[in-house]
């Protein structure tokens, strides 16, 4: 509905404001929390040791990930990575909308990390049998969710008015 639609607008270009993420990042996190139920506000910092990244690739297919190291080494949080990113080679998607293991770790590239997480996103609901989230533009949240989410701090809702108003 058109509603969800501006309030999706609205909240997208609220946090960017705030954040000084891209739209990208902020649905990737948005999709992110809807598959784990954890806060997101930060892609490198949830996403960093791997866990999250695997966890989801066997909620969307499970066992394609065989082990998923949990302990805080550089090189297991590396190794997780390596196992997501043959995990998203297996499920089928393509090189360019993959990255290295240092656009991640190293922070070198979030925006592309963004991306792929939103194309395994959308990848995911053609795997038979999968039935999280979608994504996209005002898919990831749910305009009922994201009344819920601006109604949470109303505060940060009438600033957000009083921008655009400002306009």
């Amino acid at each position: 509905d058109h509603t969800g639609v501006a309030l999706n607008s609205l909240f997208l270009s609220f946090t960017m404001s705030r954040s000084g993420r891209t739209v990208q990042e902020v649905e990737a996190c948005q999709w992110l929390q809807g598959m784990t139920g954890e806060p997101c506000d930060d892609i490198y910092e949830t996403c960093k040791s791997g866990v999250v990244l695997c966890t989801i690739l066997n909620k969307i297919k499970p066992g394609i990930i065989k082990k998923i190291n949990k302990f805080n080494q550089p090189y297991m949080q590396m190794e997780n990575i390596k196992n997501y990113l043959d995990g998203c080679r297996s499920l089928g998607m393509l090189d360019r909308d993959l990255w290295v293991t240092v656009d991640l770790y190293e922070k070198k590239n979030i925006p592309q990390v963004a991306h792929n997480i939103l194309e395994l996103g959308k990848l995911a609901r053609t795997i038979p049998g999968f039935s999280g989230p979608a994504v996209g533009k005002g898919q990831a949240v749910g305009a009922k969710d994201l009344q819920s989410i601006l109604a949470a701090d109303q505060a940060q809702v009438q600033q957000a008015k009083e921008e655009l108003n400002d306009m």
